[in-house]
């Protein structure tokens, strides 16, 4: 456990926002490291699921927010 929090912790991860390049090293290690394990995947594609959201100017800056039914601005995270 400790390995893997240290892992996801790292400076390589930039905090792991999604749809940015430490979110999705991030994804691709947890999909591997459930792969490892034996886990069957469950998602839209291997182990990951598609979420759409959108971004929203909050009052520190902006902010991540699942995108509501019909949302024409929302932003589809990338597949990894």
């Amino acid at each position: 456990m400790r390995e893997i929090v240290g892992v996801l912790a790292a400076d390589s991860m930039e905090g792991r926002r999604t749809g940015t390049p430490g979110g999705i090293r991030a994804a691709r290690f947890l999909g591997e490291r459930m792969r490892s394990y034996g886990l069957e995947p469950g998602g839209d594609s291997s182990y990951y699921q598609r979420v759409p959201y959108e971004v929203v100017a909050g009052a520190e800056g902006d902010v991540l927010r699942l995108a509501r039914g019909g949302s024409t601005d929302s932003t589809p995270v990338r597949r990894i």
